[in-house]
């Protein structure tokens, strides 16, 4: 499902696949996200789909990114991160 104002895929596909980035592997993304490895294969899978593009390249239990898929990690990266500091400075302002 994509989102219906800025043509993105869904946020929790794009978390799920910027931890697959972030570790290069299925099973440390799934045990961060708290879901089973076949569904963070088949969240990457409806991105690819949206996307018309490969994202990953899996070697065994390893996976390589493409670069449509590097290119889409270092911005989601980039945006989590900025986010996560920006959260934390809201949450440090109401704190006594």
């Amino acid at each position: 499902m994509k989102h219906p104002h800025y043509d993105l895929p869904c946020l929790g596909d794009l978390e799920t696949f910027e931890a697959v980035g972030r570790h290069l592997s299925l099973k440390p993304a799934a045990s961060e996200l708290n879901i089973t490895p076949a569904t963070v294969s088949r969240r990457i899978k409806v991105i690819e789909k949206q996307l018309g593009a490969s994202l990953v390249t899996k070697f065994g239990a390893n996976i390589a990114l493409t670069r449509p898929g590097e290119d889409l990690y270092n911005v989601l990266e980039s945006m989590f991160s900025s986010a996560s500091d920006i959260v934390y400075r809201i949450k440090m302002r109401r704190s006594p």
